[in-house]
């Protein structure tokens, strides 16, 4: 079938691979620029990353349902580009970056400053979740109503031609779009250079306008504004600031912070600041501490090093080899600029940029001393994932593999802000306790919340006497003979609250299924029935995120959790997705095809049933070739399993827009099904997901339906002929 044509498109849209991959790099690089955007400018999506992603598919959905044949992309899309853009420009002046997440069951930093207050901040809880309701909701929809567009401009696309050969092309431009939006991570670009990139892709799928450049500079002059202030670095996580700590000149450091919230500050606490500053002496003992507590302290790691708080302690205290890893690059490079103790530019010091977990699986040194900093991320580790980027290091496993680089007398040093949430101290204790066999020592930090001393060198009666000569009083009674579940990799929610129930959370997400439902209500309705339930894409869609999400996971304990290790498994992934439709493309379509789907189910649910009692944590015993092969596999065979049984129903639907419609529909109630793994563990979406794919399997291959699928798919290679 001839592609439609329009004298308003331009030419290279009439080649349909080339303006599916087009849309769909488009599509791809712009949900990535939504995310990481919005997680940055408005504090409360770098908790709920997960939410941007769920609409995007909404609206993604709502456009491959459409009937719309133009291909190109409307000039709404630019109108609402730039009220994104807007509402994030303003997000500051209006504090909406500081909205407090209104679940008290997860506990999320915020420490709103009064002198600078707004309105709504001073109110009470009331007015602050109808700021958060009211900004959650304007974002959201805006998102939908973005993907809307793009969505029906990807369904015109390829309906143009088979539909297996245009989901290769999708395909191959989501990996595009993905190795985009890496490199400009990489290059530590700030939104104005995404927006840039994005517009640079869309605006000739637009129609030619008049009206056109007026959307086109407002979006550009909304992204640019802020990239003009010096104090901003844009990391692979983080928008990240820095400003000098006031009340003094010189200052005596500078405060960090990530996505407008306080995250730390590059303190010099040399003998000469003492004598400038004499109420600092009380600070430099606290990060000196898990230095004095040790026999000996010549050989230290530090995880979460930040910008060198931790590394001058152990300088100053007489380390010969300091090992900091870090896992932002920017937080590193304004250690280099900004302590005054200069504790990276020492030739003792080895600063290694990478994910703490992740080091120490792979480091085979011993230490005297391995010392935690105050790591809290403030962000997420995926956008469908429930996990913050530092959840794996405060679990059973983690605190093992630090025991077991510790030396026969070495000391390990956990600090962490606990604030009024006793739950959260517990849960660590606990945690520590089940790893070590042992009950941690608990000392109260005049500035920074709690400090858990453990490990072989670690004497009970040696540290309550070293803690009380400089006046930090001994707690572990608090936490001994308490109940709260310790975190472990399976179920490494260190922050849920084991009091309450996450309401506020499941409410907003039943709320997205509620307002999915109805949107597709009225699309159906509108359309004449052509887009009826294709129960398989929807089942199929549900399931596949639920296993892309465990082996995001999964692989992030394997080789990190950094923006690096994302990037690489989601471009594997689509590189897996593309080479099981040329195993599907190598036959054809019909009975044979069908029958061997049969086989591939089989394998699927054999192999998520395999990654649900295999445990990760056996992996440990090989070494770093061998665990990077297994657990690679391991995540791998689900994925290409059902790659083919994708690619296989794909190329058999009637209508390559309607089947992709579904299977994003199926994905939303995928991202709200990942909320179990709070209450049954990551391995658990193994489960889940094998019922949703034999509910694909049943819906689609039983008796009744066969036929109309084999009918549908040779109807689909008549048409296109």
């Amino acid at each position: 079938m001839p592609a439609p044509s329009s004298r308003s498109e331009p030419v290279f849209l009439r080649r349909p691979s080339v303006a599916i991959f087009a849309v769909s790099f488009l599509v791809l690089f712009f949900e990535l620029v939504v995310i990481r955007w919005l997680s940055s400018e408005i504090q409360v999506f770098s908790w709920l990353k997960n939410l941007p992603l769920m609409v995007a598919f909404l609206g993604l959905g709502l456009g491959n349902l459409s009937t719309r044949v133009d291909r190109t992309v409307s000039l709404r899309f630019l109108w609402l580009f730039a009220a994104f853009a807007f509402v994030l420009l303003i997000a500051d002046p209006l504090r909406f970056d500081h909205i407090a997440f209104p679940d008290p069951s997860i506990t999320t930093w915020h420490a709103p400053d009064p002198s600078v207050a707004s309105w709504w901040e001073t109110r009470g809880p009331g007015a602050t979740l109808a700021v958060f309701v009211t900004v959650v909701l304007v974002v959201s929809v805006l998102v939908t109503a973005m993907f809307a567009l793009l969505g029906a401009t990807l369904g015109a696309t390829m309906n143009t031609t088979r539909p297996l050969a245009a989901y290769s092309a999708n395909v191959l431009g989501s990996l595009a779009g993905v190795l985009a939006f890496t490199a400009l991570s990489f290059l530590q670009t700030p939104p104005f250079a995404w927006v840039v990139v994005a517009l640079v892709i869309a605006v000739p799928l637009v129609p030619r306008s008049r009206m056109a450049p007026l959307p086109i500079a407002f979006t550009l002059v909304f992204a640019f504004l802020p990239s003009l202030r010096a104090d901003v670095l844009w990391s692979p996580y983080y928008r990240v600031a820095h400003s000098p700590i006031a009340g003094s000149t010189p200052p005596v450091g500078y405060t960090i912070t990530v996505n407008h919230q306080y995250h730390q500050q590059a303190v010099g606490l040399s003998d000469e600041a003492l004598r400038r500053h004499p109420g600092l002496a009380e600070l430099r003992a606290e990060y000196e501490l898990p230095f004095v507590l040790a026999p000996r302290h010549e050989i230290v790691a530090l995880l979460g090093a930040g910008t060198g708080n931790d590394a001058s302690a152990a300088l100053r205290q007489g380390a010969q080899r300091v090992v900091a890893v870090e896992i932002d690059p920017a937080i590193i490079e304004l250690g280099h600029r900004l302590h005054d103790e200069q504790p990276y530019s020492s030739p003792k010091v080895h600063v290694v940029n990478t994910d703490a977990r992740a080091w120490l699986r792979q480091s085979d040194d011993r230490f005297d001393v391995i010392s935690f900093g105050l790591v809290d991320s403030h962000t997420m580790l995926s956008s469908m994932s429930s996990l913050r980027l530092e959840s794996y290091l405060y679990t059973v496993e983690s605190i093992r593999d630090v025991m077991r680089l510790l030396k026969p007398d070495g000391v390990a040093a956990m600090s962490f802000v606990i604030a009024d949430n006793d739950w959260q101290g517990q849960r660590l204790f606990n945690t520590i306790q089940q790893a070590t066999g042992s009950p941690p020592i608990v000392i109260n930090m005049p500035n920074y919340g709690q400090s858990y001393i453990f490990g072989p060198g670690a004497r009970p009666d040696a540290v309550s006497a070293a803690v009380a000569s400089r006046g930090f009083p001994v707690v572990t009674q608090r936490y001994e003979g308490t109940s709260v579940w310790a975190a472990t990799d399976n179920w490494p929610f260190l922050y849920l609250n084991p009091t309450q129930q996450p309401v506020g959370y499941l409410l907003m997400l039943f709320g997205l299924l509620v307002a999915s439902f109805f949107s597709i209500r009225s699309r159906l309705h509108g359309d004449g029935g052509m887009s009826r339930l294709n129960a398989q894409m929807f089942f199929m869609g549900a399931a596949f995120l639920l296993i892309e999400t465990k082996s995001i996971a999964e692989l992030s304990l394997l080789f990190g959790s950094t923006w690096v290790v994302n990037a690489a498994v989601f471009s594997a992934i689509l590189t897996m997705v593309l080479a099981a439709n040329a195993i599907v493309g190598r036959f054809s379509v019909g009975d044979v095809k069908q029958g061997r789907v049969h086989v591939f189910y089989a394998l699927l649910l054999l192999s998520l049933v395999l990654a649900f009692f295999f445990p990760v944590s056996a992996l440990n015993s090989f070494g770093l070739v061998e665990r990077a092969v297994i657990g690679s596999l391991l995540s791998a065979l689900p994925i290409a399993f059902s790659g083919v049984i994708f690619a296989t129903a794909f190329s058999a639907a009637p209508r390559a827009s309607t089947a992709l419609g579904w299977n994003l529909f199926g994905a939303i109630v995928g991202g709200v099904l990942e909320a179990s793994s709070m209450w049954f563990g990551i391995k658990s979406l193994s489960l889940l997901a094998a019922a949703l794919y034999v509910l694909s399997w049943v819906a689609v291959y039983g008796p009744p339906y066969r036929a109309k699928i084999l009918a549908g798919s040779r109807a689909a290679g008549a048409r296109l002929e």
